[in-house]
């Protein structure tokens, strides 16, 4: 089994005091700590540490918890992100851990005190005793065999223990804050609820206005009779905003209920969930904090990829369905559905596929569809084509904004579904380098569709998620054992479907699925 090494990857030394102390660095040794302790998915807020492990805390690690039955302790590094213990596990990586947290347990002093994780030594990638320009030149001057072994190092540093104050794995987002989480969850309902109300239909199913909506400051009375109006305008929205409303909401329940259901199964505290708001989609979903250190990578996986699958599975039976429903209706029906604006369809590859081979299956149906009056997709019969508002029915809506909204949760990075699923299947470091690659094609095509509104407002929205985007997730207590290899496959699927989700349909492209689609005889097989 391997374990930590002859401290190659500990080079930053104390100028001067205690080492477990920040202030005893200078500012950059202080800069590659605060990045390891954003890494490992600890609160900034928290650093430096109100309770630090102390040197009797330390021994009495060595002594009673450590051990040639669990893990032999050669060296200890205090640090001011918890205290480092480098040496050899014993026994296999689950069975050591297993052992070394019951002996914590026995200890009263420690328990619930101090936290022991097994994790990859985080400052092996942060503190190197060269520049980066130099270990490539001595990478490259190396043999294969060393190059390899440093690469792999690189990627999968030696294990160490990190012995932590149990305190620090407290939550200190807004999610723990219970006025600040109801202020976000009024505002995602509102946000969510005049976004159903916006989109539905228009014009002739609601009262004219008197004046309008903003009238210029010399119309007055126009305004007082245009707010007059308004009531009745949203009582008749009400109908046909509230199955929308629902249906997202449903799916944002079963996204959330599927991440508690996991979370029972592995033993995992959780928090409440914490909205995040859209003006353009009413809710980019929510973020569900973890309460406490996971057990393991396993219990990591499968608590980050059940929201997201589950998420993703139930919004595309909710479009197809919605789809089928919307391109079998009658001119009637249609014209009582909610609508879609065309840059949102747009901002999405595959959904937009999904719309535009029902759009050319219910034009080739007379009787009606979401072509019937040739006026809604264009002259193509496409929704490439289309210059109005589209007609759909609500399942389609919400299936539409849910796979949306789940692909953008699946995004490998920090403390979105998608960082946590990642980290847990591939380890912390081969996580980076899928994040940035997966970034990277992101950002590229959206720098190819410029001209999008509605793509680069849901590129606006990292703002708000900035800190979960940028922050790891918290350690598990035992890392060394990578999870089943099936989550892995499950992750890339997920990771590709995201993918064909989040990239919008090219400027210079005409979809021609559509009409393929309703030419090749599927349709009447459906």
């Amino acid at each position: 089994d391997r374990g930590g090494g002859d401290g190659d990857g500990e080079q930053a030394l104390a100028s001067g005091g205690d080492p477990s102390l920040l202030d005893s660095y200078d500012s950059t040794e202080q800069d590659r700590f605060r990045e390891a302790w954003k890494m490992l998915g600890f609160s900034e807020a928290q650093l430096p540490m109100a309770s630090p492990i102390t040197a009797a805390e330390t021994a009495l690690l060595q002594e009673r918890v450590f051990g040639p039955d669990c893990f032999s302790s050669t060296e200890v590094h205090p640090s001011p992100i918890g205290t480092f213990f480098k040496g050899n596990l014993r026994r296999s990586a689950p069975n050591a851990s297993a052992t070394v947290q019951a002996h914590l347990a026995a200890i009263p002093s420690l328990h619930g005190r101090v936290s022991l994780c097994l994790i990859n030594d985080p400052m092996y990638l942060i503190f190197m005793a060269e520049t980066e320009d130099e270990a490539w030149l001595r990478l490259e001057e190396a043999s294969l065999e060393e190059a390899e072994e440093e690469l792999d190092l690189l990627t999968d540093p030696p294990l160490v223990y990190l012995a932590v104050p149990s305190s620090v794995a407290t939550e200190t987002s807004s999610a723990a804050n219970p006025l600040a989480l109801f202020s976000w969850w009024i505002l995602t309902l509102f946000t969510t609820a005049a976004f159903a109300t916006g989109n539905s239909n228009p014009a002739s199913l609601l009262p004219p206005l008197a004046a309008p909506v903003l009238p210029p400051p010399s119309s007055l009375p126009g305004l007082a009779s245009s707010l007059a109006t308004l009531p009745a305008q949203l009582t008749a929205a009400a109908p046909h905003a509230m199955p929308v409303f629902l249906s997202l909401w449903a799916l944002q329940l079963a996204h959330e209920a599927a991440h508690c259901l996991a979370a029972k199964k592995h033993g995992l505290r959780v928090g409440l969930p914490l909205p995040l708001p859209s003006g353009d989609l009413g809710s980019f979903g929510s973020h569900l904090p973890l309460l406490g250190f996971p057990p393991n990578r396993k219990a990591v996986a499968d608590f980050a990829l059940a929201g997201p699958v589950v998420g993703l599975g139930l919004s595309l039976f909710f479009l197809l369905a919605g789809l089928a429903l919307t391109a079998t209706a009658g001119p009637a029906a249609l014209d009582s559905f909610p609508r879609l604006a065309p840059e949102i369809i747009h901002s999405s590859m595959l959904p937009s596929l999904l719309v535009d081979a029902a759009a050319q299956w219910g034009a080739a149906d007379t009787a009606g569809g979401l072509d019937s009056a040739g006026a809604v997709f264009g002259a193509a019969g496409s929704a490439a084509g289309a210059t109005e508002a589209v007609p759909l029915h609500p399942l389609a809506i919400a299936g539409f904004l849910g796979m949306f909204t789940n692909s953008l949760a699946a995004v490998p990075l920090g403390k979105l579904d998608g960082g946590r699923a990642t980290a847990a299947c591939f380890g912390r470091g081969r996580a980076q380098i899928l994040a940035l690659l997966f970034v990277m094609i992101l950002l590229g095509d959206a720098s190819l569709n410029l001209d999008r509104p509605f793509l680069l407002s849901l590129w606006a929205v990292s703002a708000l998620l900035s800190n979960l985007m940028q922050q790891g997730e918290l350690p598990a207590l035992e890392e060394a054992t990578p999870p089943p290899a099936d989550r892995s496959w499950v992750l890339f699927g997920l990771l590709i479907l995201s993918l064909a989700c989040l990239m919008p349909v090219p400027l210079d492209i005409s979809l021609t699925f559509g009409e393929k689609f309703a030419s090749s005889g599927i349709e009447g097989v459906l």
